[in-house]
């Protein structure tokens, strides 16, 4: 029974928590992580700033796009957006308000994300 247990808790942790890369994007630049249609994300809401953030086809596939995810150490972010089926792992790129925001936030490692729904 405890396996069973176990096996359940484990389950869970996958699809709420992960350990991601973070980066930061901005869809209006035209450059920078973007894909060419600045004012639509993949949920087909307009990007905002402090809200937004893509996710990898990884947290994808565990159900994570529309949800709400705690990022440590910055807030919390709705999945809107996907990120380049190209990029592979566990990865959120959060929007920015320029693009100069978004090139010196920099790549943050090992960053604990939870989805919240």
């Amino acid at each position: 029974m405890r396996s069973i247990i176990k096996t359940k808790k484990e389950r869970l942790d996958i699809v709420t928590k992960a350990n991601v890369i973070l980066t930061a994007y901005h869809p209006w630049s035209n450059g920078i992580n973007s894909d060419g249609y600045p004012q639509t994300t993949a949920t087909m809401t307009m990007p905002v700033v402090g809200r937004t953030c893509a996710i990898s086809s990884e947290l994808v596939n565990r159900g994570w796009l529309g949800k709400k995810i705690y990022i440590e150490g910055v807030g919390v972010f709705k999945a809107e957006d996907r990120m380049n089926i190209n990029l592979n792992g566990l990865r959120i790129d959060l929007c920015m308000g320029t693009l100069e925001e978004a090139l010196n936030f920099g790549k943050k490692k090992n960053i604990l994300a939870i989805n919240l729904n």
